[in-house]
């Protein structure tokens, strides 16, 4: 219903309730499944808050819980899958706060998980499904990692790769924080050449991005209101202004080049410090 606050509270309350039951009998195994399950309601809905820490901290709990029920009954399929589900879902909140290692760890620990399985005769083909699907995310932190290392081993990249590592690189440094390093990559992805419309694209959401940093966004979203934006000295206000300057110069750009996808454009959460901005929605054409 659009309440998450509201649904925090009943969430918290009937996490009490299922705390003390599961500490009452920690041999109920149904209560301590509920309780796993309480733990990631919890994580979903601060999730949902812009609270990845915090929801993190819940799916860690959740993952406990179900670790030592997946250790008593060795045989049971679905208590290593629910350990493996916890890996998945602990690594893909990793990924969204930036930190790919930690991520890669946990992806690497669900195929484990699923080797195990393999072995011992359990839901054989669809472990092995799932096993190709976390390779591909492990493959997935490795070019991140890439993109979030050092600038010059960066560059060294084949040419054909380059733009989506500069473009994970403005995504996943800007949760960190690391202004400069974004700036940096939606200036070479600006400069790249052929100059395609995606390449120009994404360096408009590298820009809108350093100006949200600029308005003093943490790196974790949500991105400040625009009612909640300091007023910032001269120089705070001067980079503001460059910043959306070159955000608005990169999309005129990438439309000349042929960018036609602006329902996108209009919902892309890199250019939301442009969204109401006059020149922004002149972008836009007539009949948007």
């Amino acid at each position: 219903m659009g309440q998450p606050q509201a649904a925090l509270e009943h969430y918290v309350e009937c996490h009490e309730v299922l705390t003390k039951l599961a500490a009452a009998d920690e041999r109920d195994a149904q209560a301590q499944r509920d309780l796993s399950i309480s733990h990631v309601n919890l994580g979903d809905v601060l999730l949902q808050m812009g609270q990845p820490q915090a929801a993190l901290e819940h799916y860690v709990e959740c993952h406990e819980v179900l670790t030592k029920l997946a250790a008593a009954d060795e045989r049971s399929a679905a208590a290593q899958l629910a350990v493996l589900f916890s890996r998945i879902r602990m690594g893909e909140v990793h990924r969204e706060q930036g930190d790919v290692r930690a991520s890669q760890a946990e992806f690497q620990a669900g195929i484990a998980i699923l080797d195990r399985m393999i072995a011992a005769g359990m839901n054989v083909e669809q472990c092995q499904q799932g096993k190709k699907l976390l390779e591909a995310e492990v493959a997935l932190c490795e070019s991140l990692v890439i993109a979030t290392g050092e600038w010059e081993p960066l560059l060294q990249q084949p040419a054909e790769q380059l733009p989506q590592l500069l473009s994970q690189r403005c995504t996943l440094l800007a949760k960190r924080g690391d202004r400069a390093a974004v700036q940096q990559a939606a200036e070479k992805l600006l400069a790249i050449e052929p100059r395609t419309e995606n390449n120009l694209y994404n360096a408009a959401c590298g820009y809108g991005l350093c100006l949200e940093l600029a308005n003093g966004w943490s790196g974790q979203r949500p991105f400040p209101a625009a009612d909640g934006i300091p007023e910032g000295t001269p120089e705070e206000q001067a980079l503001r202004s460059e910043y959306r300057t070159k955000a608005l110069d990169a999309l005129r750009q990438a439309i000349t080049a042929g960018w036609k996808d602006f329902d996108h454009m209009r919902q892309d959460t890199d250019l939301q410090a442009l969204h109401g901005d006059a020149d922004f929605e002149a972008l836009f054409p007539e009949a948007d």
